[in-house]
């Protein structure tokens, strides 16, 4: 069953965690992503992953601050199958209208919530990476 804009949007909120597949992102498989903010008609979202090691050497080679890969594991709020990180280097901005196209497609799901902490900590690391425009941290602030 699909939901009426109005609904889906309703159920999009901070700290959501959806799934689906990011046209803005390099990769044939859906990701989960976390909700970090909405402003200015649009939702900021972070993308997940399970391979730590390479979000390591990422961080490592670039001299980023390790605190900008936040690891989430699996619980109740969430649907994850394995530990996962948050990559707080990177950002994306989907108007609800965006996600609402991938939705009624049957190409994006809701998938939990994660903490308040686990969102501050995200955000946290998101404020102290150099790569995120100081435009969008004024957003999360």
């Amino acid at each position: 069953m699909i939901f009426p804009r109005e609904v889906f949007v309703q159920q999009l909120r901070v700290g959501s965690i959806l799934y689906f597949l990011n046209p803005d992102f390099v990769s044939d498989d859906p990701h989960f992503h976390v909700c970090m903010a909405e402003a200015h008609g649009s939702l900021y979202l972070t993308c997940c992953t399970s391979q730590y090691e390479k979000r390591r050497r990422f961080i490592e080679t670039r001299r980023l601050p390790f605190t900008t890969l936040v690891r989430l594991v699996p619980g109740n709020a969430n649907e994850f199958d394995r530990e996962t990180f948050v990559d707080c280097n990177r950002i994306f901005r989907f108007t609800h209208d965006d996600l609402y196209a991938i939705y009624k497609s049957g190409g994006l799901r809701l998938r939990g919530e994660v903490s308040d902490a686990q969102h501050e900590e995200i955000r946290t690391g998101m404020l102290e990476s150099p790569l995120i425009e100081e435009e969008v941290k004024m957003v999360l602030r």
